[in-house]
C-alpha cells in the first residue's frame, strides 16, 4: 500500500505511514474549518512532490501516487513548491482567479476545488510535504480562526510525519 516509482517504493511496517495519513486528510478538515483535505509529501532524493493522500477514496483514487518534479520556472512551480521555499502557506480564496501552474490547474479541476490553503510541512528543518485545506462547490474566505486552526494542524501533522518517516522512509527495492 505504499508510494512507488520506478526505481523504489515506500515499504511501510503494516501500512502504518498510510494510515497516519488517511487518518490525518479524513480528520483534520472539520477542525481546520474545510470540508477536503490532502497531503503531498516530498522525496528529497528524486526532488519529486507525490500525492499521498486525500479524503474521501473518490479523491484520494484521483490524487495518490501522481507525481511532479521541481520546477526552475515560477510558472511551472506548483502550490505545495511555492509553500516550501515561502515556508509560508499559500491561500486563495478563488481558484478561478488565480493563476496555477499547469499540474494544480488539472487536480484543483479533476478534485473540484474552490478555495484551497496550502501549508508546508518542516519536521524542524527538514520539509516533508504540504497539507491542503479546500472547499469544492463554492469559494471560501478563509477566516483567521481558521488559518489559525490549519497552521496548529500543520505542525502536528509536520511532526507525525517526520517521525514516522523516520521509522519508515523510502528504502531501494
Amino acid at each position: 500500500m505504499g508510494l512507488t516509482s520506478d526505481t523504489k517504493e515506500w515499504e511501510v511496517e503494516k501500512g502504518c505511514l498510510r494510515l497516519l495519513l488517511e487518518s490525518i486528510v479524513n480528520c483534520y478538515p472539520e477542525a481546520a474549518g474545510a470540508e477536503y483535505s490532502e497531503i503531498t509529501l516530498y522525496d528529497g532524493k528524486s526532488n519529486e512532490f507525490i500525492g499521498a493522500a486525500a479524503t474521501g477514496k473518490d479523491r484520494d483514487d484521483v490524487f495518490s501516487g501522481k507525481r511532479l518534479g521541481y520546477a526552475r520556472d515560477e510558472g511551472r512551480k506548483t502550490l505545495t513548491q511555492k509553500a516550501m521555499e515561502s515556508r509560508n502557506p499559500v491561500i486563495i480564496h478563488d481558484v478561478n482567479e488565480a493563476a496555477l501552474a499547469d499540474a494544480d490547474r488539472a487536480m484543483v479541476d479533476r478534485l473540484g476545488i474552490r478555495s484551497t490553503a496550502v501549508f508546508p510541512l518542516f519536521a524542524g528543518s527538514r520539509f516533508v510535504g504540504s497539507i491542503s485545506f479546500d472547499h469544492g462547490g463554492h469559494t471560501h474566505r478563509f477566516t483567521q480562526q481558521d488559518i489559525n486552526a490549519m497552521y496548529a494542524l500543520a505542525d502536528l501533522a509536520a511532526h507525525l510525519i517526520g517521525y514516522a518517516e523516520n521509522f519508515v522512509g523510502p528504502k531501494e527495492k
